[in-house]
């Protein structure tokens, strides 16, 4: 992937998890009360020919995207990892390969697998979509037999829910206060507002999904140090795994 390409793609991003969150909001239902949501479990014993993917969740502006590209760039990684092509309807660059920097479909082929919940996201920019999907998660677990690191925004866990996919979901935890996270990179006062506010959602929300949470009180070094360890123990440690991942004829 060239570096045009992958600029682009960072471009895209932004204004693609402002459009996804913009849909989300518009389906969300608030939590206002503070319960506890228990999620039945299933024991899980990795499979040498399955990888699990590992899902990053937090809130717009904490780190997962630089967090991510550290892993991609890891030299301890790099041959381990990969990232799900994301699906376009628009038309494929003359330096750009379908299956490699996307898979290029038609809008009307996109639309229809929207309806049939293939995807785990998608929103559009420029007037073309884009989208995450389900079947691309799995080529690189299970075909390409790499473990798929994915940035989703919390709403796209319920996507994958009954989907065999059996993500590893990590949520990245905003600081207390707005000078620790500056230690990693700046934010605005307006971002931090929208950081907690939006942490304070994901946790009510979708805390009974997550199976691990890294607090970035910690230094960077150090919380790129536990992501390290957590992708690798997750592929070869047996645990107990959320049983609403499973898709019904795989589970007991």
């Amino acid at each position: 992937m060239n570096e045009e390409t992958t600029h682009s793609k960072k471009k895209f991003k932004d204004k693609f998890n402002k459009s996804i969150s913009q849909q989300s909001t518009r389906q969300k239902i608030l939590t206002t009360f503070s319960f506890s949501i228990y999620e039945p479990v299933e024991w899980y014993i990795p499979n040498e020919s399955r990888k699990r993917p590992i899902v990053l969740i937090g809130a717009p502006h904490i780190g997962r995207h630089e967090l991510r590209q550290r892993l991609m760039n890891s030299s301890q990684l790099s041959s381990l990892i990969d990232v799900a092509v994301p699906h376009t309807t628009r038309l494929k660059k003359s330096d750009e390969i379908d299956g490699r920097d996307y898979h290029f479909i038609t809008r009307e082929q996109f639309e229809k697998d929207i309806s049939n919940d293939l995807f785990v996201e998608h929103g559009e920019y420029e007037k073309n979509l884009y989208g995450t999907s389900k079947s691309a998660i799995e080529i690189c677990c299970h075909r390409l037999n790499k473990i798929c690191i994915l940035n989703l925004l919390s709403e796209g866990l319920d996507s994958l829910k009954y989907s065999n996919i059996l993500p590893f979901v990590i949520y990245l935890k905003c600081p207390s206060n707005i000078e620790k996270l500056r230690e990693y990179f700046y934010v605005s006062e307006q971002q931090w507002i929208d950081i907690e506010d939006k942490s304070r959602l994901i946790e009510q929300n979708y805390s009974h999904l997550f199976d691990k949470t890294i607090y970035l009180s910690d230094s960077f070094d150090y919380v790129f140090s536990q992501l390290k360890f957590l992708v690798k123990d997750v592929q070869t440690r047996p645990m107990w795994v959320n049983q609403c991942w499973f898709s019904p004829r795989e589970r007991f």
